[in-house]
């Protein structure tokens, strides 16, 4: 184990040529200095990337419902403010899919409200307020013109938005970028096909981590579109409330214990953690009321 923070070449170029096995974990311009490092050292050993990752929260309309909504809201809010957006398991956008008993917009309330319980009972850590504010400011500039609704509060501990903005490549870059400080920036989707066709296919799939979702995992359209986020890239798919605590037997960013001995086969790898979503949400739901 070595950490690579700094430039002696020889001792680098050495190391690397041993080695049979790469285990970057660094921020992505290390982890290009060290393949760099590969490649002028001549080097050809198996290499596992991990590097800055994001992950997503994906919300299904057959949650928007009175019964459903109270569960699911708490448990977003809970994967939203557990590291403080610090964190590779945190979530950057919500998507929620409209058509559902409720809006989008409700959800961005019922999670406003959940977030102020759980600010007094889980304050958050070295949050800048500044740019919070900022960023507050910056949402409420485009609600004039229609782009985007605000939900929360300017001394809230945290912001929760609506962006109605019309989404290209920069714009997705700038609204994951925004997701600090506990901020939540709902996009409303027309059906969660939208998800992986028009947002996680425009990132680099080795940034990509886990989505928290809140569906039916019973549905028939379940299993493809587990698929579809997984060959943009996603590593894991676990019910809201979880995505911040994957289990210990489960994996973490996609890679398996084989994968330290073997070359695995071509391809990509996506798990899913339930047997039954729906069931799980309501235990997580539970065990959240119990001991808040």
């Amino acid at each position: 184990m070595l950490i690579w923070d700094y430039d002696d070449a020889a001792l680098q170029a050495s190391i690397l040529r041993e080695a049979d096995l790469l285990l970057l974990v660094a921020g992505d311009g290390t982890i290009a200095r060290v393949e760099e490092g590969v490649r002028r050292a001549g080097a050809t050993p198996r290499i596992h990337y991990h590097g800055h990752k994001i992950s997503f929260v994906a919300v299904e309309r057959s949650c928007l419902t009175a019964e459903r909504l109270p569960l699911v809201a708490p448990l977003t809010a809970l994967d939203t403010a557990i590291w403080d957006q610090n964190g590779c398991l945190s979530p950057r956008l919500h998507f929620v899919e409209e058509g559902g008993v409720f809006t989008p917009e409700d959800y961005a309330d019922a999670v406003t409200g959940a977030l102020r319980t759980l600010s007094v009972q889980l304050p958050g850590g070295l949050l800048d307020l500044r740019r919070l504010h900022s960023r507050f400011d910056k949402f409420q500039s485009l609600a004039v013109g229609g782009r985007a609704t605000v939900h929360s509060a300017y001394n809230d501990p945290f912001l929760v938005v609506v962006d109605h903005r019309a989404y290209d490549s920069s714009t997705l870059a700038e609204a994951i970028g925004d997701a600090r400080d506990r901020t939540v920036i709902v996009r409303p989707v027309p059906n969660l096909e939208a998800i992986p066709r028009d947002y996680l296919r425009r990132l680099p799939a080795r940034n990509l981590q886990t989505l928290s979702v809140a569906l039916d995992s019973r549905a028939e359209r379940f299993l493809p579109f587990a698929e579809s986020v997984g060959r943009c890239g996603v590593t894991a798919l676990r019910t809201v409330g979880r995505a911040a605590f994957p289990g210990l037997t489960h994996s973490w960013d996609g890679l398996l214990p084989c994968d330290l001995i073997t070359t695995r086969a071509s391809g990509h790898y996506t798990t899913y953690e339930f047997d039954d979503a729906l069931t799980q949400i309501s235990e997580t739901a539970g065990r959240l009321r119990e001991e808040g």
